[in-house]
């Protein structure tokens, strides 16, 4: 109290070093001063003997194979226990263990673990939309409900089909949730090691055959997989232009929504420029599909026309009893 209320007290004296002498030399200080820093390269130098030692003593209660005995195996070890560890690169193709994302993950894998030639999501997509969605103006350009598509997106990822109800109303949110699929693939379904190949197709060719000629080549190199998936994706679109005049979709339009998803441009290159080369690939495979991608009797295809189911209590039926009025129905539902 007394310090408080004294102005200007002089308290250095309680901040004084009581372990050093007060009055000492400059030699006497640069004694000290080296005495530390001897000391603290003592501690820090042997580092790497101290973590040997603790490696050994926890590879002995482990029951883990004996240290090495060799100079250079010994730096090796020490310089591991230092160095952040990195993941070896993987070699060939490991086995793959539970069910892979569908969401981020890989195609290739997801058809490896699940046997289905065409992913769930694609086929229930594709399939809604040929019962309800052929004549929705807009449909892939104006999105869908956000919240609908997370649902979508959950249902799916768990296994689950959430289109079995689906209405026509919904149409847009089951087309965003396509969308969403095939741009968070990991690898995306044009594979980017085969942009420059794809490309090549269709720059600088003199006529438009000549460019379907290219890409049945090019097709040629994919994975089986792949190609069966795109077989079915692209006749579906091809299915779809061909109600442009009431969807506002044609080929360029379908294109010019799906090129960036489908078939992302490398960050390496010029967007602009190869924007426009992957928008013109992507509607010469949707015009010209049956000839880049042609049935070879294996594999699911897409069925273009819908069956027809009847109605009860319609009238006006035909022989086989289907009624005149009906509803759409792709085969892949039975």
């Amino acid at each position: 109290m007394e310090f408080i209320n004294t102005k200007n007290s002089d308290v250095s004296d309680l901040f004084k070093d009581l372990n050093l002498p007060q009055n000492v030399s400059k030699d006497k200080r640069k004694e000290i001063e080296d005495y530390y820093k001897f000391k603290q390269y003592t501690l820090s130098s042997n580092l790497i003997s101290r973590l040997q030692a603790r490696h050994d003593i926890m590879q002995k209660a482990l029951g883990a194979a004996p240290p090495a005995n060799s100079v250079e195996d010994k730096k090796i070890m020490c310089y591991s226990l230092l160095r952040r560890p990195v993941k070896p690169k993987q070699i060939g193709r490991a086995p793959i263990l539970g069910r892979p994302r569908l969401f981020g993950g890989k195609l290739l894998d997801y058809i490896q673990v699940t046997q289905q030639h065409v992913p769930l999501i694609i086929s229930s997509c594709v399939s809604a939309i040929n019962r309800l969605g052929l004549h929705n103006q807009g449909i892939f350009r104006v999105p869908g409900a956000q919240v609908d598509i997370n649902q979508f997106k959950e249902a799916f990822e768990k296994g689950e089909d959430p289109l079995v109800n689906i209405t026509g109303r919904d149409m847009n949110s089951v087309a965003g949730v396509l969308k969403l699929y095939f741009r968070e693939l990991k690898e995306p379904l044009f594979a980017r090691d085969m942009f420059d190949s794809f490309i090549s197709c269709i720059v600088d060719v003199e006529s438009e055959e000549k460019c379907v000629e290219n890409l049945c080549q090019v097709v040629k190199l994919l994975p089986r997989p792949i190609f069966i998936v795109m077989r079915y994706f692209f006749a579906f679109l091809n299915h779809l232009a061909e109600y442009s005049d009431e969807n506002m979709m044609d080929a360029s339009n379908l294109a010019s929504c799906l090129a960036p998803t489908l078939m992302p441009i490398p960050e390496d290159k010029d967007q602009v420029q190869y924007l426009t080369h992957t928008i013109e690939l992507i509607r010469t495979i949707i015009t010209h599909h049956e000839e880049v991608f042609p049935s070879d009797g294996h594999g699911p295809v897409y069925e273009k026309f819908a069956i027809t189911v009847t109605i009860d209590g319609e009238e006006d039926e035909d022989d086989e009893g289907i009624s005149e009025r009906s509803l759409r129905r792709s085969p892949s539902d039975d």
